[in-house]
């Protein structure tokens, strides 16, 4: 930079020797040669432009009411740990986490007095897990198209963009699986999102309209207010409720012809379980305390009987485990093919229902024969 000051017109008759001396710098100041950049450290500092990119867009989805609080934050502090050392632009396993269901809250429901707060808390988390990958995927399609401008070479921009649409495949079939078992969960989050969206754009108007005038400074404050309220409830407002145990008795087909006292007994004693994909439901021929009906999702049955192995798969309304009745043991292996709600009824207790309720005894023993 000093030989360039030193030859500007309106700076070359400055005592540059003294300019050195106070500035500290030596009089034999040489013009460094000029440094290589390595293909690796302009594949750093692509990949760290994309990823400041990308957390800049889950900002501005959550400034255009797109992407909740929460998401937003997860998002956020993916990117971080992404740019941490060697940046990372796919795949996120941190992220993979945030769709799925922990599964401390199914320990957590064999304390009592937090069955309820664990099924809601497993709701909400499944609520919030489609609306980190849905801004994920949000940010990847707007990744995309800074990739060529910003790539040092082609090589480079091939590279990454195999990562970023493997990213976006990746969190696609979380969203199908969701879509396809939690339709409701969809349905609730696209409804508040368009009330965030509406919400934001109703604030916009009042602050322009304080610019022209149009509104003084307190009416304007009091209608912020009010609409920035109306964000508060709608960020605590619980996103979907579980259903309640009496429509879930309904769930199932053979529970429909029961007297309203044995559905009342098999609705008190109902467990509601969430599990994700690949989640161990139940493993053949270990002790089985429960009979389950499938309320949301799929589950393969896998039966191994000697050289043999038979795999079915069992859907909403259908009833797994129900030998256990008899045996005290799973008749198969049960594993969760997509997102999963199952309500569990104790053996025992319906053991003693059965020996009540002659109709309820048919029912599963026609489950048993079926």
């Amino acid at each position: 930079m000093l030989p360039e000051m030193m030859t500007n017109h309106f700076l070359k008759g400055a005592d540059w020797d003294s300019v050195k001396e106070v500035a500290g710098l030596r009089a034999d100041v040489q013009v460094s040669a000029e440094e290589t950049i390595s293909e690796s450290d302009m594949m750093v500092a692509f990949k760290r432009r994309l990823l400041e990119t990308e957390r800049q867009h889950y900002w501005n989805q959550f400034e255009q009411g797109t992407l909740g609080k929460q998401a937003t934050s997860r998002l956020v502090e993916a990117v971080e740990h992404a740019l941490d050392g060697d940046p990372v632009i796919g795949p996120r396993p941190e992220l993979y986490q945030a769709w799925q269901t922990p599964k401390l809250l199914n320990q957590l429901r064999e304390i009592k007095g937090l069955k309820r707060i664990a099924t809601s808390f497993a709701f909400d988390r499944l609520a919030q897990g489609y609306d980190v990958a849905r801004g994920f995927i949000q940010a990847q399609e707007a990744l995309a198209e800074h990739i060529d401008t910003l790539a040092p070479n082609p090589d480079a921009a091939a590279l990454v963009r195999k990562e970023v649409a493997q990213n976006e495949q990746d969190t696609l079939k979380q969203i199908h699986h969701l879509r396809e078992s939690f339709p409701e969960i969809i349905h609730a989050l696209e409804t508040q999102a368009a009330t965030r969206l509406l919400l934001n754009r109703e604030r916009a108007l009042v602050q322009h309209q304080l610019k022209l005038a149009v509104l003084d400074k307190p009416e304007a404050e009091r209608l912020v207010h009010d609409v920035e309220r109306r964000m508060l409830d709608l960020q605590r407002r619980p996103v979907l409720l579980a259903i309640k145990s009496d429509q879930l008795v309904d769930c199932m087909p053979w529970s429909r012809a029961l007297c309203n006292e044995t559905k009342e007994k098999l609705s008190a004693m109902m467990d509601q379980r969430i599990y994700n994909p690949d989640d161990m439901v139940a493993v053949q021929d270990k002790p089985q305390s429960a009979v389950g009906v499938i309320i949301r999702g799929t589950v393969e049955a896998k039966i191994k009987q000697d050289a043999t192995v038979s795999v079915t798969s069992y859907g909403p309304g259908e009833t797994i485990a129900v030998l256990a009745l008899l045996s005290g043991r799973s008749p198969a292996t049960y594993r969760a093919e997509s997102p999963v709600e199952i309500i569990w009824f104790s053996v025992e207790k319906m053991k003693v229902l059965v020996n009540k309720d002659g109709d309820l005894a048919r029912a599963l023993a026609a489950l048993m024969s079926a």
